[in-house]
């Protein structure tokens, strides 16, 4: 992949797919990525996944997804979304039982979507419009419940954990908070612990990212451009759980802050993408010298364990799997467009790992 492909929009929606739950230590965790650049590319040193068979879901026209995302997975059930659809499908029975596209004006449509969180107890769908700032409800049906304000007007995406909302923002360089706290009607609950970002640029418009567990004590949040990865606690400090070091490797925030100085070093530096999290691994993913890695890194000891570098001449042909989101037991998943529908990978943890 050339640097010329990678955009502003592609690094920021792919910065985090981070899920799972990781007991706290004294000792934080520290990955050095810049050290171990060198290192070829290698199959996992164990037999860490445990990979299913493809899922095919075939799909009429008007149902087909343009870059599809994953927004929440329980019991078979899969939400997937673009910027103006949502589609439910059954993967025991491979197909998909509803679609909900309310893109429009109105006051119970929207414009375009910037993220989807699931609402499994109550079967609803919380979707943020990233033009109008708010978000639409619908049930899992498609019929419109409400509509919930932002707390702010730099708010970038809505998460929903239990009984509360979490905001991300976006910022241009102004002192925002990462996060902002809600009831379920958008009401303020907890904003004197929004916890305040470590960097930001006046150039881009950069989105700090939270991916909720099933429990009010699974939620992570990483800032965008910080190295720090917090585990979101109610009632208590955000607490840093893991480091993500890219040394001097980082794109310093100068560089950030003018595009012919970005476009200049971007193939010297390392440009984060996504990545995934189930206990005690991480699946990194990152762009550095014209390649994509694909990482696997053991926590616990803070090594590499696998590693899959692709150029652009390989990238489009890779049919290995390498996971965009999980579930909150723990589940890893991918998701690929084709021309009739969907092929969606799931993947676990060997259980001799982890037993």
């Amino acid at each position: 992949m050339t640097s010329h492909s990678i955009s502003f929009v592609s690094i920021l929606a792919g910065l985090l797919v981070f899920c799972g739950c990781v007991k706290s230590s004294s000792a934080i965790p520290v990955l050095d990525i810049e050290g171990h650049l060198n290192i070829r590319a290698s199959s996992p040193k164990e037999d860490i996944l445990q990979v299913e068979s493809p899922i095919h879901i075939s799909l009429p026209d008007s149902l087909l997804l343009r870059f599809p995302a994953i927004a929440g997975a329980d019991n078979k059930l899969m939400a997937l979304f673009d910027d103006s659809k949502i589609v439910l499908v059954d993967l025991s029975e491979g197909r998909a039982v509803q679609a909900v596209s309310r893109k429009g004006n109105g006051p119970e449509e929207y414009l375009d979507i910037g993220g989807v969180s699931v609402a499994w107890e109550d079967r609803e769908l919380l979707v943020f419009d990233i033009q109008k700032l708010r978000t639409q409800v619908y049930s899992f049906e498609g019929e419109y419940k409400r509509t919930i304000p932002s707390p702010s007007k730099a708010c970038s995406g809505v998460s929903r954990v239990g009984s509360r909302l979490f905001w991300t923002v976006a910022s241009r360089g102004k002192p925002l908070p990462a996060y902002y706290v809600t009831d379920l009607d958008g009401v303020l609950t907890d904003s004197s612990r929004t916890h305040f970002p470590r960097f930001r640029s006046s150039f881009m418009s950069l989105s700090s990212t939270l991916l909720s567990g099933k429990t009010e004590y699974d939620s992570l949040l990483l800032q965008v451009w910080s190295d720090t990865v917090y585990r979101v606690t109610p009632k208590e400090p955000d607490s840093p759980l893991l480091v993500i070091s890219l040394g001097e490797k980082g794109m310093p925030l100068k560089y950030l802050e003018q595009y012919e100085m970005y476009r200049k070093n971007i193939d010297g530096s390392i440009i984060p993408g996504g990545w995934s999290f189930v206990n005690p691994y991480l699946f990194l993913g990152y762009y550095y010298g014209q390649k994509a890695y694909r990482d696997i890194w053991d926590i616990r000891n803070q090594t590499l364990v696998g590693r899959n570098i692709l150029s652009e001449q390989n990238y489009a042909s890779d049919t290995s799997f390498w996971p965009s989101f999980c579930s909150s037991d723990g589940i890893l998943y991918s998701v690929s467009d084709k021309t009739s529908g969907l092929a969606i990978i799931s993947a676990r943890i060997a259980e001799s790992i982890v037993r």
